[in-house]
């Protein structure tokens, strides 16, 4: 069980290194959004009601964490999947 948690886990880490690797900034938009009330009274106005735009946040990656990820990453896949008898 222990194993397949270190696998899951370098598998994990090598592919968000290599994310970073290929994406300068990450965007991250929060999903949670204050709910309108509706009107009591409808308009005869086509207009759509604009929403409110979700609150954005930029994620910058450091230089170092890309090579550091893969590495680390795999470092814990070669150690678990060593053998072991």
């Amino acid at each position: 069980m222990w194993r397949s948690m270190f696998i899951a886990l370098g598998i994990f880490l090598c592919l968000v290194g290599g994310e970073f690797l290929a994406c300068d900034h990450l965007v991250l938009r929060s999903a949670m959004r204050d709910p309108q009330p509706e009107p009591l009274v409808k308009s005869a106005s086509f207009a759509q009601p604009v929403a409110a735009p979700a609150e954005r946040k930029i994620y910058v990656p450091r230089d170092w964490m890309p090579w550091t990820l893969l590495a680390s990453g795999a470092v814990v896949l070669m150690y678990s999947l060593r053998a072991r008898e």
